[in-house]
């Protein structure tokens, strides 16, 4: 059995911007490819190089704010996809988010930390909420959601457009104004 040290402070994790070049895109497609990311997945194939290249700086850099990789202690530890979301109850600016810890750091409360930290960094950016889908099974982010203070919005089903799958989810929501 392993013990997890002292779970890091949101003070501790700081935010780098993505760069749509081929080494951010080789780092974000190997953790994205790592097993346990792909079990997560809404598409649980590998992704391929070049073609992950074409779609990450095709499909990752359309939104304000764009991608981030959460570092701690000066190393990149996850990677956050941000892109627009509406909320047709609430009104104001929305993100949803897509996050994917380094294996390597999985297991420690960093992705708890990443979210709590993620709040301050949105806000600054003008975002009044965020909204997440997690795979039903995906114990670790539905606890990690629950943790950083995301409202649990239900159970839902959604239709995976290019495979056909309709994948249970549960979906989440924060707000993050005063």
């Amino acid at each position: 059995m392993t013990t997890a040290g002292p779970r890091p402070l949101p003070a501790e994790i700081g935010f780098e911007p993505a760069r749509p070049d081929a080494a951010d895109a080789r780092l974000v497609m190997a953790w994205r490819n790592d097993p346990v990311s792909l079990a997560a997945a809404y598409h649980p194939r590998p992704k391929l190089w070049p073609d992950f290249l074409e779609e990450f700086r095709s499909t990752y850099f359309t939104a304000v704010p764009g991608p981030v990789f959460a570092v701690h202690l000066g190393r990149r530890i996850g990677f956050l996809r941000l892109e627009p979301a509406d909320h047709p109850p609430r009104s104001g600016r929305f993100v949803e988010i897509g996050i994917n810890l380094a294996p390597d750091s999985r297991g420690r409360g960093l992705g708890v930390a990443v979210l709590l930290a993620l709040d301050g960094h949105l806000r600054a950016q003008g975002v009044d909420g965020v909204m997440a889908e997690v795979r039903a099974g995906n114990a670790a982010s539905l606890r990690a959601f629950a943790a950083a203070g995301y409202q649990d919005l239900g159970p839902a089903v959604v239709l995976v457009a290019d495979t056909g799958e309709q994948a249970a989810i549960v979906r989440f929501m924060k707000d993050l104004r005063p």
